[in-house]
């Protein structure tokens, strides 16, 4: 049986990067696993509730374009092709990321999290006792889609 440390980094990947190697630093940790509200982007969740999610999006890497003078249009940088329509003066992309095996950045919609720690999560929710969260007992689930970025995303449609 192994231990299981669970801390709360807060609201954003920014807490979570900064918080992570903190603990990394100070505990003998061999595995890190993250979990969150998902982003929002499934109505079924609340607020409180935690989703391990089987992947993770990050909804901030985009361009933020003013259109040309007359209006009409967007000026795009060359490197600039979105995998999708813009969202106003939004251009979301994928992220660039190395991975192991990789020699040049590649364009990812999403990171799959590791299918043996999802096992051991399933495994762990199963024992997490009873919690609350304003007056409700709050639902721990493993799996769906997760989302986050530096920014507070409240746009319905754009979770759409």
């Amino acid at each position: 049986m192994s231990d299981l440390l669970l801390f709360p980094s807060g609201v954003s990947m920014g807490n979570a990067a900064m918080k992570t190697p903190l603990a990394l630093d100070r505990l003998p940790i061999s595995h890190v696993l993250s979990a969150g509200i998902a982003g929002g982007i499934d109505p079924a969740h609340q607020m409180g509730d935690v989703v391990i999610a089987d992947r993770w999006f990050h909804h901030s890497e985009a361009a933020h374009l003013d259109p040309k003078s007359d209006g009409a249009c967007y000026v795009k940088p060359d490197d600039l092709r979105p995998p999708r329509e813009n969202f106003g003066s939004m251009f979301p992309d994928h992220v660039r990321a190395v991975r192991d095996g990789m020699e040049e950045p590649q364009r990812q919609a999403f990171f799959p999290a590791d299918p043996s720690l999802l096992d051991a999560a399933k495994r762990a929710v199963a024992t997490v006792p009873p919690m609350t969260y304003a007056g409700r007992e709050v639902q721990v689930s493993v799996g769906g889609n997760g989302i986050s970025g530096p920014v507070s995303m409240d746009k319905r449609e754009y979770r759409k």
